[in-house]
């Protein structure tokens, strides 16, 4: 079975490169975004954080932060 699961993740790896990167890119996205979260409520900032705000501040496309902001939900 494990050997199964390596030969699937060597095939991805090969064939779909792009899938690993923008799984990555996403997971360090939310990590941004939850600490960013995080650093306005420490320093008061109680107003809802839209995502126009974070993708200015994160200089990040806005279509990526609003499918992370609604995952996060």
């Amino acid at each position: 079975m494990k050997y199964l699961k390596a030969l699937w993740q060597f095939c991805v790896y090969l064939f779909v490169p792009q899938m690993g990167k923008q799984k990555r890119k996403m997971e360090l996205l939310k990590k941004d975004i939850t600490y960013l979260i995080g650093k306005e409520r420490a320093e008061g900032n109680l107003e809802p954080i839209t995502p126009l705000y974070v993708s200015r501040v994160l200089n990040v496309p806005l279509e990526d932060v609003e499918k992370c902001m609604s995952s996060l939900r």
